[in-house]
């Protein structure tokens, strides 16, 4: 008896502590600082904007001020690495070019608050999500310590 009350509550823990939504996968590419590629299909991460990179398909000829440098930050913390990935049930599953929108969690570190509060993306607040004041109050202290793009790039 002592043991099943030990496995449901192992159940129990486990179920509560995994968001609904929520799933593993690896990063198979980063296609730039705020969208990953995830078992060929695009990955937004949700509240957050980095800068553009250079992409001739789409016409930008020039990377904006640390767009590199987001992309690779991100590329080089999770590309090829597990991640769980978190849907936010006050956004839309999908942006309107059919990426996900997803929270991404790299061994329990919130990937899309820490690009932000390393200063390699700005917070995106012009839709509804849960982590919208935690973004906007990381945004305004890398602002004010000049981190990343805050300190590089001109406004």
């Amino acid at each position: 008896m002592r043991w099943i009350n030990i496995f449901y509550g192992l159940v129990a823990l486990l179920f509560l502590s995994t968001p609904l939504g929520a799933r593993e996968a690896v990063v198979e590419a980063v296609i730039d600082g705020d969208t990953i590629l995830i078992k060929n299909h695009s990955v937004r991460l949700i509240g957050i904007d980095t800068p553009e990179v250079a992409h001739p398909k789409y016409g930008k000829r020039k990377a904006q001020c640390f767009g590199p440098e987001a992309k690779q930050y991100l590329s080089d913390w999770i590309k090829g690495r597990k991640v769980k990935l978190v849907s936010d049930p006050l956004s839309d599953a999908q942006d309107k070019y059919g990426r996900e929108l997803a929270y991404v969690y790299y061994q329990g570190i919130l990937v899309n608050a820490q690009l932000i509060k390393q200063g390699y993306a700005r917070a995106y607040l012009y839709f509804p999500f849960r982590k919208k004041s935690e973004f906007a109050r990381d945004q305004k202290i890398a602002q004010k310590r000049g981190r990343g793009l805050w300190g590089a790039c001109q406004p």
